[in-house]
């Protein structure tokens, strides 16, 4: 996008070029010629921003972008982070392109989580056309009630969420595996479609070498 500035910086830098010899010589001239460029140095800043909150994604406000998510309707969580939204919509286009599709998934969960990865069912022996989101980053349940929204609406219809396991940096000192996966030296959180345990619960059941103790659909037991 030009900028306005630029397509009026001979006006900004040398009105002179644009007004009779005679009349930028007269004192009371070249004040009149010295105030019209002044006038239009901050008309063209004002243009220039109010471009930048039409058109500009790195650069225009949160309720801009908010706006945009409802004129696309596009999977969007207007709760979360500004930058996290900068991404949904400046890639709103695209991501109609690849719904149905594994970068789909993954391209909707950047928002929130850190190195997204997706198994289909032949990584881990599950069932056709089911599959497991791995990612890394922190958990809460703001996030992982988008995480859900985003996988289910993003995915194509066949294909069948077993559940999404989040690495968690912050909680190290444990293991947990799951069916063929083992993730060593930090804590993850699992969850799926359908109701699962909360981490932040004070009662899910650990080995005596302070594992994480699952069941054979790989969700924590707790009391």
């Amino acid at each position: 996008m030009s900028s306005i500035l630029d397509l009026m910086l001979p006006v900004q830098t040398n009105i002179a070029r644009l007004v009779p010899r005679f009349l930028y010589a007269d004192k009371n001239g070249h004040a009149i010629c010295k105030a019209i460029e002044k006038a239009m140095q901050i008309m063209a800043k004002a243009a220039q921003e109010g471009l930048e909150i039409l058109l500009d994604v790195d650069k225009m406000p949160e309720w801009r972008l908010d706006e945009l998510a409802h004129d696309y309707n596009c999977l969007y969580d207007y709760t979360a982070d500004v930058e996290a939204k900068r991404i949904w919509i400046k890639n709103a286009s695209r991501m109609n392109q690849i719904l149905g599709t594994p970068e789909g998934v993954i391209q909707y969960l950047q928002g929130y989580f850190d190195d997204v990865e997706m198994l289909e069912s032949w990584e881990y022996d599950g069932l056709p056309f089911h599959f497991r989101v791995l990612a890394n980053g922190t958990w809460s349940q703001k996030k992982q009630d988008w995480a859900l929204k985003a996988v289910l609406g993003s995915k194509n219809v066949r294909s069948v969420l077993d559940n999404i396991t989040i690495h968690l940096p912050e909680l190290k000192g444990r293991e947990m595996k799951y069916v063929g996966i083992a993730i060593y030296g930090a804590c993850t959180h699992t969850f799926g479609p359908i109701a699962m345990p909360n981490l932040e619960a004070e009662n899910y059941l650990v080995d005596e070498q302070g594992n994480y103790i699952m069941d054979e659909n790989s969700v924590v037991i707790t009391d």
